[in-house]
């Protein structure tokens, strides 16, 4: 694992953590942006850190989207993630943030579920 991949899956680890707590305050307490924000974040390092272990390169207009097909074609276990249910996934990262649960639930549960892909990369 190089450094670069290594830095991009250490802040991803750092994003999913702090869009956890947030994500499990109460309700009243909870700060949407935040848990949206660091679940977002924590696929995009994911997929950054994945493709460049991979020798595969990243491109400054890459989207969700765009990042997911080439972890896809690395991967096949990518498929396991709906990744199309996330309402930012051709906007440029970062761009719009979700402010209802069920979307960033969806996100959160992404997050989560490539955490375990890219902790196991073994492909199907």
């Amino acid at each position: 694992m190089s450094l670069q991949s290594d830095a991009y899956y250490k802040a991803a680890k750092k994003n999913l953590k702090q869009a956890e707590e947030e994500y499990y305050k109460p309700a009243e307490d909870m700060v949407m942006h935040s848990a949206c924000k660091g679940s977002l974040l924590a696929i995009v390092d994911y997929m950054k850190g994945f493709l460049v272990e991979h020798n595969k390169e990243l491109v400054v207009d890459d989207t969700v989207v765009s990042l997911y097909y080439k972890c896809l074609e690395i991967n096949p276990n990518f498929k396991k993630l709906d990744i199309h249910q996330l309402m930012c996934k051709c906007e440029p990262i970062g761009s719009k943030s979700c402010t209802d649960m069920l979307r960033i639930t969806k996100c959160f549960d992404i997050a989560n579920a490539m955490e375990l892909i890219i902790e196991t990369k073994k492909p199907s």
